[in-house]
């Protein structure tokens, strides 16, 4: 077991481990694209070491809510049925967890989330290294990953009360994705993508970029997040934040956030 319930949401505390690192779409064709995780080993990589030891949950001060923002995989896009992934490490010689180590937490996956390296020679390379077509082994990778249509739709209704707001760790192909597969980039007022920026969370100007989009303060914003370490980040910069492990926690949590704003 791996400490999702039936709906694919972890039990509280299970966030942070490593087999919840792959729950994105990935690039290999048009319709296969997205984002990805910096863990590896329990740890994310590429960001300092002050960020690996924050780990308070205390929320700043209250102030009047005027943005509320998401991340992506892991939030909006889970993954419901590990059986695919689980097939093709089994085929592969490998543990799930070494496999998204493979996809997400390589060096290849890093300078792809940055912008550094693009995301198709990184799956191509992957696809030579299996010796499996890209294509395939994205499919059966991502077979048991779907958009969360609720939370979409609660999205939405926030809207124009509140801005929202759209901060992922991703590769060069998420807005593509974003706006042609899913068809969910008007439910956002704005979208930072990491490669596109060529900085990641957990670091301070990700999220001080996302501010400045909205034309929001800090303490009038709140991010949602599966990863402690990027909620943290977030925390770091003057944010409320909200640590993501299932729906219904997080959709508690935001409204009783919201509430305090009357």
């Amino acid at each position: 077991m791996d400490g999702r319930d039936d709906e694919g949401n972890f039990a509280s505390g299970e966030a942070d481990a490593f087999s919840g690192a792959g729950i994105y779409v990935a690039a290999a064709s048009p319709r296969r694209v997205g984002g990805c995780r910096l863990r590896a080993s329990g740890r994310e990589i590429g960001r300092p070491d002050r960020f690996r030891e924050a780990r308070s949950r205390d929320t700043i001060p209250a102030a009047m809510i005027e943005a509320v923002i998401w991340d992506f995989g892991g939030v909006l896009i889970r993954t419901l049925d590990f059986t695919s992934r689980d097939a093709l490490a089994s085929q592969l010689g490998l543990t799930r967890e070494a496999l998204e180590y493979e996809m997400f937490a390589s060096q290849s996956g890093w300078e792809g989330q940055m912008g550094l390296l693009p995301s198709q020679k990184h799956w191509k390379a992957l696809g030579e290294k299996f010796g499996l077509p890209s294509e395939e082994l994205l499919d059966r990778f991502f077979q048991g990953d779907e958009l969360d249509q609720e939370l979409m739709d609660f999205i939405r209704g926030l809207r124009p009360k509140y801005k929202t707001g759209l901060l992922s760790n991703a590769f060069d192909t998420l807005r593509d994705l974003l706006n042609n597969e899913f068809q969910m980039l008007d439910a956002f007022d704005g979208v930072v993508i990491s490669a596109e920026e060529g900085v990641v969370k957990p670091e301070p100007a990700i999220y001080e970029l996302m501010l400045e989009r909205l034309g929001v303060e800090a303490n009038k914003a709140v991010f949602l997040d599966d990863f402690i370490e990027n909620v943290d980040g977030a925390r770091q910069v003057g944010m409320q934040a909200i640590h993501f492990q299932s729906r219904e926690q997080a959709l508690g949590e935001l409204g009783a956030l919201l509430k305090q704003d009357g």
